[in-house]
């Protein structure tokens, strides 16, 4: 074989490897670049869901804050209205506040009125089952000798997660020394979730401890949204489907649950045939060139 024909075949073969390497490795990052941004757009929308999940919680606190920082409920307190009770907590005004969980404390921890109800069937409930780990004398629920340090959060129960809110019992004007302490709850029931969902736009399901604890799935991604530092995880289940979750902390910083998202994975599919369209021309151009 002529040496021109050698150094033809050799700066070919060179040619064919370097173009097989260009493709792989740009496959490589390419593919990488639009994970990344697959990611980064869940991230989003799991920051979307946290935050229309804290606007629901506030809106519950406010609500506690309301009826906590009342010279009516503080003179109830003090022993000078007893018509407080009959007069406010009813029926109507369970059920027009949605609140599922109504109590007054004092500032010894125990209970001096309260209830738990069904505002949809306008019944009162005995008390959830779990509902004692959270509030008893000195916990961070009761705990409230400064009239300005307000709790809220979420907890867990045998009916699920609720919403929950505390603040101090005192005048309209704060300017009394608090007597006690307001816990109320709400919870994150089928219609929260679905105000949510409509909210945010995204595809959503609340996922409860005890889901969690029938699905080794759930299980491991659980363990990966608490890893995180904001309690986010995705995984991709196929080339077209992305499931994200984004973490539920009790008041006492306890996984609890999560929420799940359910999206298309449309960046990455645009990706994928982006990339291909990309490096077979480029090939093509090589293979011509």
């Amino acid at each position: 074989m002529k040496l021109r024909n050698k150094i033809l075949i050799s700066i070919g073969l060179a040619w064919l490897v370097f173009l097989a390497l260009t493709y792989i490795g740009s496959n490589t990052i390419l593919t990488r670049s639009f994970l990344a941004l697959e990611h980064d757009r869940a991230d989003r929308d799991l920051g979307r869901v946290d935050q229309a999940l804290d606007q629901n919680d506030y809106s519950l606190y406010t609500f506690t804050a309301d009826w906590s920082h009342w010279d009516d409920l503080y003179n109830y307190v003090k022993g000078t209205n007893p018509a407080f009770v009959p007069t406010n907590l009813n029926m109507i005004a369970y059920a027009n506040s949605h609140v599922n969980l109504m109590t007054y404390w004092d500032n010894q921890g125990k209970l001096l009125v309260g209830t738990a109800i069904d505002t949809d069937k306008q019944k009162l409930l005995p008390y959830p089952a779990g509902l004692n780990k959270y509030i008893y004398p000195g916990s961070v629920l009761l705990d409230h000798h400064d009239v300005d340090k307000d709790v809220r959060g979420y907890i867990y129960t045998a009916n699920g997660i609720m919403m929950i809110a505390s603040c101090a019992i005192t005048d309209s004007n704060k300017s009394q020394p608090p007597l006690g302490v307001t816990v109320f709850g709400r919870n994150l029931d089928k219609d929260i979730v679905k105000k949510i969902a409509d909210t945010t736009k995204l595809n959503i399901k609340l996922v409860t401890l005890k889901d969690i604890a029938d699905s080794k799935p759930l299980q491991a991604s659980l363990k990966n949204a608490s890893a995180e530092s904001n309690g986010h995880y995705n995984q991709p289940i196929s080339d077209k489907t992305l499931w994200s979750y984004t973490l539920i902390r009790d008041i006492n910083n306890k996984p609890i649950g999560m929420f799940k998202i359910i999206t298309t994975r449309a960046i990455y599919l645009a990706g994928e045939k982006a990339i291909r369209y990309f490096l077979t021309t480029f090939i093509i151009l090589g293979i011509l060139f």
